[in-house]
Parts: C-alpha cells; structure tokens; sequence
C-alpha cells in the first residue's frame, strides 16, 4: 500500500474516533473490529495497491475468473493415463493423478492450454512429492512451443525449497535458485501459482507471493509439470483461468474493439446467413425415428430428443456458406431432463459420416466443454469445466465467433478461449443431445461480420471556434434540407412541411437558428410553440392530444419546443433544474424506465426530457469543460452513436445511445457553416442528425496553459461537483471520487462503496462530506465523517484544478496528522490525479 491515502493505521483511526467526543455506544471497536476491511482502512486504502491488486492471493475471486482448462482427475482419462517400461507411468486414482518416473531422467507431462496469453491470465497446479529424489525440483513449466525446448520452470524440493527458473538454448537461467522456505511443505500438497497481470508475472507458493518479474511474450501455449528421475508425485488438480476483473484505464484509444469482446459485434454489424427461431411449423427439424429421436416445435422452441442410448445429431445445411470470411454461429440451448453429466452440444464443420466435427456445449449438472471429434476418439480442447456461467434450468447462449485468423468462443456473452483459425471442410451446423435426453432451442442464428472498419468513427476535431456536425448512417433518414435563420424560422418550418419533410433537429448557435429538416423521420405530424417562460401547460396539453417532444432548445430569448406524432417515444417525463446539473434527475428518471432524449440549458436552468422508447439498449452522459473526444472514441468503439452534442451552460453535453441495430457515424467540423462537408457526407449515406457551435479545445494536462489553471482554480468549488476517476500517476490502482452539489463524497474502491449520504456499518448510520476553502493556494479540502449531526473526524489535504476536467490531491495520513504542506510527495504521502467522468 504505498499510494496516497493508504499510511494510515486503522488503530490509530479508532482511537482518534473514541477520543472526538462521540458516545461509547458508537460502537467503533465493533466496527473495527468486524470490519477493518471494509470501514476506514478500505476508505483510507481506496486506490492504493489494494484496488485492483494482484499482490495478494486473494485479489482475485473465482468470480473474477474464467476456466479455460480445469482437470481435477475425477474420472479416468486416457489422454492423462500410460506407462512406459522403464520410463514413466501415470495413473488416475482417488481424485489425483500418481505420475512417477521410472529411470534417472526427469520426465515431463504437458498439455496445449487455450489461454489469450496476451491478456491477464493465471496458472496453479497442486502437487504432493510421494517418494524419491529430495534435492531435484518438481516444477511447472509453461511457454514451451513445440519442438523447441525454450520454456519458464517454477517449483519446489521435499526438501523445502523453492526454485524458478528460465530454460533457454539448453541452459537453465536461475532467477530464483533454490531458496530455504517454511512456506513448502515437505508431506502434504503444495500449491505453486503463476498470475500474469498487464506487464507483470507475480509467483505464489501455497498462496503466499515470493517474486515478481517483468513479463515476456508467451511464445508457446505447451504448460505441464515435471517429475525429478527415480520420482513419485500425485497431482491434486491442474487448473488455467483467464482473469476477468474489471480495470478501467485512463487511456482511451481510437482502435476498434477487438472480437475479444462479446458486444462489440451487434446486429448492424452482421449479414443474415441462416436463421430458424421455431416460430412455424418445419419439417427439417421435425423428424421422428421411433424408438431413436424426435423433433418437435411449439412455443417457439424445438425439443430435441434422445429416446435411447445414443446421444443424437440434427443439423441444416448451409448453401454456398464462404467460410473463408468472418462469421458468427449462435444459439440458444437449454437442458430440460435426462442424462446430466453429458454434453448438450452446439456442432459444426460436420463430415458427411457425422464422424469428424467440432462440438461447444454443456452439461445438465452445470459444466461447459469444447472438443474435436476426429474418428471415434473425441479431442478434449477445453475438458468438462464446472461454472456459474452455465445455467442448469434456463437458456445458455452458445457463440462461435471467427475473425480474421482467429476463433473466439463466447458461453453466455463471456469469452471462454481463442484459438487459431482451422479451415472449415462442412456447411453442416446442427446440435447433438445426450443419451436418453431432451433439450429446448431456442434459435440458430449464422451470420457473415462486417469489417469493423465500417463502422469506425472520425473524431478528430480541430481547437477553435467550431461548427461540429454528427453524420449518421442507417438512422432511418433518407433526405434532408438544412437552413440558418436569425429569427425563429417559422416559415421555413411551414413549407418544408407542406413538402413531406419534418423538423429533425433545431438549434440555438453563433447568434443563428439552425433548421435540419428530414425525410424519413417515421413522424406523422409535427407542432412547435416558442415561450419566454418554460411551457409546463403547453407541454400536458400537448400531451394529452398524443404528441412527445423531440426537439427542445433555447435561444433568442425563447424556448422553442417541437413535438411529434409517430415517433419512437412512450412514456415521457421533464424537469428543470437551477444551476446544478440534473444528475438525480437523470438516474430518477432512468430508474423510472427512461432514456435521455434532451438536455437543454436556458436563462437560469437545465431542462430534462426523458422518454421511453423500446430501441434503445443502453445509454452514457458526460459533462465536460471541454471537447470530449476521448468519450466519443471509446463509447463508439464499443457500439454507441452520439444522441446529443451540444455547449449548455459552458459546458460541452454528450449523450452516447446504444441501439439494437448499429448507426456508423462521422464527426464534421468548420468555422463556417459546413455545408459541403454535410454534402460530401449525404452523398455517402449520412445525415446530419445534430450539430453545435462553440470552442472545441481539447487541450491535454500536458500543454495545459497557466490561464486555463488559473481559471479553473478560482471557480474549484463549483467546478468539482461531478465523478472523477484517478489515482496515483504511474501506478495502475485507480478508483472513483464523487462529489454532489449538497457536500456529500462518495469514495469507490474496487466494488466497495465508502462515504456519500447515510451509508451504513454494522447498522450504523454515517455521513461523509466535503468541505473546500478555496481562499488558500492551493485550496485547503477537507473529509469530514459525521453521525447525524455531530463531526467526528476529519482528514485534511489540499487540491488544485489542473484544468476543468481534472485535479491533482494530496491527503494527511490519519486523522490527527496536520494538512499536508505542498501538493508534492513527501514520504508515504503520495499526490494522485483524478479526471472527470461526468
């Protein structure tokens, strides 16, 4: 723990709270001692090592982990069982596997892992030395390509020592040499773990760390273990998950979200191949052998059925399928009764005899399983693994995924493995059922991927005074006409009508309106009203007569609403808000079943329109003091399309909207009007859905100008109301503060909560708030924990606004230390730098 923060010793804490006048039947002790990792050492450890740490053991929970490979030696295995005279033998009994080498040479036993090595991944192995050498090391072994002896050794002696060791050009490169330890054990099992995070390797004997050391490509996917000559083990199990736990970088790139990622492919970036969802009769699928399988469809599903011994295959062709392009298959499968410890199974690349195949599925009792039928014998490429992914009573999502040379497999939207690309020789997709078993199908679904270069976006935006337009593709608009008007255009709005086009979208910029009328808005009919005052009674009363707003907007000393029959809009609601922006609003109304549809400021106040509309499938908001591009690139990487981008109140508003079907889009700029931009784009198939005018500096902290700080810093307590995200500069252990308009902050580390308004611990109710003096430079901010009303504890630091959008911060280690002197590191004192969310 060595961020800011992180010095302060929770004794020390507790007895600073018992001695700042709060009542005994506080209960701190309790508190402390029930949950010294959950109330002041969890807040005052938020974005130190402990966040997103990999230095302990425990950091990772089995939820945060993956399976590719999971061999517990439960059954018996001819891949894992053999003898060789005078060489080795191995045998399955009793949950482990007794491997033992039978001459003077060591003998090794090794398995093709399926892990994305490039990614955070680990590897753990329990071994028992029975008998034998007690000086030679029982190692595992990993990075080893085949045919090429270059590989990483990391293991243990019965005489209590551990070792680890690089192999390379036949010689062994001792990075630990046989170190004494109490930590191996000698007579019971001993557990070595290899963790792989970003750029570090970290090594655990029996769950204690003893080394780190900077990562080296993965050039082999070969991982297995040794035995010493003339040497018995057993093999409790043998395990290599992918690490899933969430990490959120403060680098955001323009590159397009790698297959890697379940939801960055939807259904606008894939070309319909195949599809059966069972919603009428078919005879493909309906067949019935007696005694042997039957298909049946209703309630849009088909039941699969084995009615003997044998698990049974149905499958469709698929006719002039080009295999060579990227694709997905994907179903939806569900285990209804019978045989439970076999594999329900997804199969393609089926040969005529049925023989040869690949199969993705899983089991009744709740384990997933990948293999390769070759013949008679099945190749297990990921073993029966047991998992919470896997639904034993409802759907399970199966996705084969194939990407340039690359196949990804998805169980239930979670990436399970990658694997190189295998020609496909059959245009046979079908499933299999167990022995004597029924399953539901819920669809099969084939499908050619665009290239994601379709559906890359342009963000780079010049500084300056900007017009910045939004071109959208496939939003439904098919022509458009656009005008500039100093006064309201009510006339233009009038024969545009009369000439089938409707308001699209109206704006308020550069002194001017801006009129975007549009073909194939799917409205029916339009209204508009301008008020000085905000229009509650106009807008119920339009209301009732069946209209939405869909346009809303202030300028020239008016609020100009449009509203619209025939839109995608249910449901709707508004609120306007004084200066503080609208964020409860926003997630009341989103917890109310509502989306953004528009955020307008105007005179004194923020208004808030927010609607139902069944298209839409997520949706993101930033306020930023300046232009958000690094937003725009990652939220449209990952699938959505810019809903709003507009200057409000000083402040650049984002509205990011993920749809069910994709909407490419482009971003347009000019200090004039960008009429031939907009025209060059139409000419693609954009349209202009939103545009703005207003400064579009996006300055880095890096060439922050000392105006710009200066600026920020005599406006900090205003300026610091929002969600940042931070942490210690060249430490990856970040975290978020959120500060709200009332004084509340809130602290979030990892997936603890810590502060804000009345949280609880062990039943007690407590505050935690802000207070900044911003008369001081740097300005003085203050943590101050209440209980009801009464302060009792008070951590102090100081704050300076680099610029807008970010803060660097410097806190006192414990409740009795004074302020921190400079916004410099001094000791354990660390100084952490924190950018604004929204």
């Amino acid at each position: 723990m060595n961020t800011w923060l992180s010095n302060i010793q929770p004794h020390s804490i507790v007895r600073n709270l018992l001695t700042s006048g709060i009542d005994q039947n506080f209960t701190i002790v309790t508190l402390y001692q029930k949950n010294r990792g959950l109330f002041l050492t969890l807040l005052l450890c938020f974005l130190s090592y402990t966040t997103f740490s990999q230095s302990r053991y425990n950091d990772y929970s089995r939820a945060e982990k993956t399976a590719t490979y999971n061999e517990d030696f439960d059954a018996p295995s001819s891949s894992w069982e053999g003898y060789e005279t005078g060489r080795r033998s191995g045998k399955i009994e009793n949950g482990r596997f007794l491997f033992s080498s039978l001459n003077d040479k060591t003998q090794v036993k090794y398995r093709v892992i399926s892990l994305d090595w490039t990614g955070d991944w680990e590897i753990e192995i329990a071994i028992n030395w029975i008998s034998g050498k007690e000086t030679s090391a029982i190692d595992l072994i990993w990075d080893k390509e085949s045919g090429n002896s270059n590989k990483y050794h990391f293991g243990f002696t019965a005489g209590r020592k551990y070792v680890l060791a690089e192999y390379k050009d036949d010689k062994y490169n001792h990075i630990l040499k046989f170190i004494p330890s109490d930590l191996v054990n000698r007579s019971s099992r001993n557990i070595l773990t290899v963790r792989k995070v970003r750029q570090t390797y970290y090594f655990f004997v029996n769950k204690t760390l003893i080394k780190t050391l900077a990562y080296k490509k993965v050039k082999g996917d070969l991982v297995g273990f040794t035995v010493p000559p003339n040497t018995s083990i057993s093999v409790d199990y043998f395990y290599a998950y992918q690490l899933n736990k969430e990490q959120i970088s403060n680098t955001i790139t323009s590159s397009a979200v790698s297959a890697k990622t379940y939801n960055s492919y939807n259904a606008g970036d894939m070309t319909k191949v195949y599809r059966e969802d069972f919603s009428q009769p078919n005879t493909k699928w309906e067949v019935y052998r007696s005694g042997s399988r039957m298909g049946k469809i209703h309630d849009g599903v088909l039941d699969w059925i084995s009615m003997n011994n044998s698990a049974q295959m149905i499958w469709h062709t698929l006719d002039d399928m080009n295999w060579s392009r990227d694709w997905q298959i994907e179903a939806r499968v569900k285990f209804v009764t019978g045989k439970e410890n076999s594999s329900n199974d997804l199969i393609w690349n089926i040969a005529e005899d049925g023989k040869n195949k690949y199969h993705f599925g899983f089991t009744g009792q709740g384990k997933y399983v990948f293999s390769k039928k070759v013949g008679s014998e099945y190749q297990s490429i990921v073993p029966f693994t047991a998992s919470d992914l896997v639904n034993t009573s409802q759907f399970n999502k199966i996705t084969i995924r194939k990407q340039g040379t690359n196949y990804y497999y998805f169980f239930n939207e979670r990436l399970l493995t990658t694997k190189s690309y295998h020609t496909v020789t059959s245009d046979k997709v079908g499933f299999m059922v167990a022995p004597n078993t029924t399953i539901q199908i819920d669809y099969l679904d084939v499908s050619y991927l665009k290239p994601k270069s379709s559906v890359t976006t342009s963000t780079s935006i010049p500084s300056g005074k900007n017009y910045v337009g939004v071109m959208t593709k496939y939003s439904g608009l098919s022509t458009q006409r656009w005008k500039t008007r100093d006064i309201f255009p009510k006339d233009e709005i009038k024969s545009d009508w009369d000439a089938g086009y409707h308001v699209s979208d109206l704006s308020y910029d550069n002194d001017k309106w801006t009129l975007i009328m549009s073909k194939g808005t799917g409205f029916s009919t339009q209204t508009w009203i301008t008020r000085k005052e905000w229009p509650k009674a106009d807008i119920k009363e339009k209301w009732d007569e069946g209209y939405r707003i869909t346009e809303t907007n202030y300028g020239n000393g008016v609020w100009a609403i449009v509203f619209s029959k025939g839109s995608s809009f249910g449901r709707q609601r508004w609120a306007t808000k004084g200066s503080a922006f609208p964020s409860d609003k926003i997630k009341e109304f989103g917890d109310d079943g509502l989306w953004i549809t528009d955020l307008a400021y105007g005179v004194d106040r923020w208004v808030l329109v927010s609607s139902q509309d069944s298209n839409i499938r997520g949706q993101k908001w930033f306020k930023k003091a300046q232009f958000p591009e690094s937003e725009i690139k990652e939220y449209q990487d990952m699938g959505y399309s810019i809903t709003q981008l507009s200057r409000e109140n000083n402040w650049w508003v984002l509205i990011m909207t993920k749809y069910a079907s994709s909407r490419p889009q482009e971003l347009i700029s000019s200090s004039t009007f960008p009429k031939e931009e907009i025209r060059e784009y139409w000419d693609k198939g954009y349209y202009l859905t939103d545009i703005t005018y207003a400064e579009t500096t996006t300055t880095s902290t890096s060439t922050r100008s000392t105006t710009v700080e200066s600026k920020a810093n005599a406006n900090i307590s205003e300026l610091i109301v929002g969600k940042w995200y931070g942490g210690v500069p060249d430490e990856n252990d970040n975290g978020y503060f959120t500060f709200d308009s009332d004084k509340f902050v809130t602290m979030v580390s990892g997936d603890e909560t810590i502060g804000g308004r009345n949280y609880e611990v062990d039943g007690v109710t407590l505050d935690l708030k802000y207070e900044i003096d911003n008369s001081k430079t740097p300005a003085n901010i203050d943590l101050v924990f209440y209980s009801g009303s009464t302060a009792f504890g008070r951590l102090k630091g100081l704050i300076k606004m680099l610029d807008d959008d970010s803060f660097e911060i410097v806190m006192s280690s414990e409740l009795t230390d004074p302020r921190p002197s400079s916004l410099t590191e001094v000791g354990s004192q660390k100084v952490a730098v924190f950018k604004r969310v929204n």
